[in-house]
C-alpha cells in the first residue's frame, strides 16, 4: 500500500526531494521559510528524514500542517493525510530500500 501511495503522490507531482539539511537552531519560523521556499507553507506537509533530527522536530511540531518522521517509521496513513511530501535524499535511499525487500 505504501509503494502505491508513493507512486501516486510522484504521478501527482506531490514529491519534493530535498538534499539532507539541519537547523542551526530548533526555530519554528526557519522551517515555515523553508515550506515557503518551497511554496508549501499553506500545505499539509510530512517531512520524510533517514535519521531523528531534534531541531527540524521542534521547529515542526508547532504547525498544525507539518508532520516530521523518520523513514523507518512511514506508514500509508501519513503519506495519504499529507498532500505534499518533503523526502531527504537520505531517506528516499531508505525508502527504495525498504520497500525493495518487501
Amino acid at each position: 500500500a505504501r509503494k502505491s501511495t508513493l507512486s501516486y503522490k510522484a504521478k501527482e507531482g506531490k514529491i519534493t526531494v530535498l538534499a539532507d539539511f539541519s537547523f542551526e537552531f530548533p526555530k519554528t519560523k526557519h522551517y515555515l521559510q523553508m515550506l515557503r521556499g518551497l511554496s508549501l507553507s499553506a500545505e499539509r506537509t510530512l517531512l520524510i528524514l533517514a535519521f531523528p533530527d531534534k531541531h527540524l522536530t521542534l521547529a515542526s511540531r508547532n504547525l498544525q500542517q507539518a508532520e516530521v518522521v523518520m523513514a523507518s517509521q512511514i506508514n500509508t496513513y501519513d503519506l495519504l493525510n499529507a498532500k505534499h511530501l518533503i523526502i531527504s535524499e537520505s531517506a528516499l535511499a531508505s525508502i527504495n530500500q525498504n520497500l525493495s525487500q518487501k
